[in-house]
């Protein structure tokens, strides 16, 4: 069995988790592998919760307070079609062409995080999270109904996240809208992970190290299981301004 520590730096954050694996166990026969409990969270939910926390920690490295969430909708008149997939992917090909245009015009490099809606009684929307801008300008350039805009307000935005994680629940499912979760601009930062091996008594210690120039994120210290029964240990850093 081996021990890791992961460290994940994103904006102002840093994520430790203390773990073990098992994957050398994974070529075993049946017969020798160890048994482990049945406590562990359901893989589907598992499989959200990282979804959430990857896209927390994109928009962390990318956006900060200040930064906007867009919603850019749509009106449909009485007995109108909706609007159909490649429509909607065409409308935010042009919508992301003439706002990158805007952003070149002042000396700003265009970031975005992207997912498409469609509601429950078939509503569609874009939701974007973009570094600021005049919200007159986006304005300017969806012409197909009000945007509605609110402000990041600077904090680790797990709320954020997973409310776009919800909003794209199922298109994710049918792959109607898009082949993933969401879409983002190339020029993004990426989280930096650092993972190194640590001895099996560190694992247990569950002991929260703060280094100078951080405090501990209020109730981010977590013990817990996943899919497979392994412990872990985890708990959130955050740089003091």
């Amino acid at each position: 069995m081996a021990y890791f520590k992961e460290t994940v730096r994103y904006g102002k954050y840093v994520d430790v988790k203390i773990y073990h694996t098992l994957r050398q166990y994974e070529a075993l026969p049946e017969k020798r592998r160890p048994k482990f409990r049945e406590t562990a969270i359901p893989q589907q939910e598992a499989n959200r919760r990282r979804a959430i926390e990857k896209l927390m920690r994109l928009i962390c490295c990318n956006f900060t307070q200040g930064d906007l969430h867009v919603q850019l909708k749509y009106i449909r008149k009485k007995d109108e079609p909706y609007r159909t997939a490649e429509e909607m992917r065409r409308d935010i090909a042009v919508f992301h062409r003439k706002i990158r245009a805007e952003y070149r015009k002042k000396g700003i490099e265009y970031k975005y995080i992207h997912v498409m809606e469609i509601g429950k009684r078939g509503a569609r929307h874009h939701h974007m999270v973009m570094n600021y801008i005049d919200p007159r300008i986006i304005q300017k350039h969806w012409p197909f109904a009000r945007v509605t805009f609110t402000q990041l307000d600077g904090g680790d935005y797990r709320k954020l996240a997973a409310y776009l994680v919800k909003q794209s629940d199922e298109i994710f499912r049918n792959k109607e809208l898009m082949k993933q979760r969401y879409n983002c601009s190339k020029n993004l930062k990426k989280p930096v992970v650092k993972r190194e091996k640590i001895k099996r008594a560190a694992t247990y210690a569950r002991h929260v190290r703060i280094p100078k120039g951080y405090m501990l994120l209020k109730g981010s210290d977590e013990t817990g299981a996943d899919f497979f029964g392994h412990i872990f240990f985890k708990y959130t850093l955050v740089k003091l301004e």
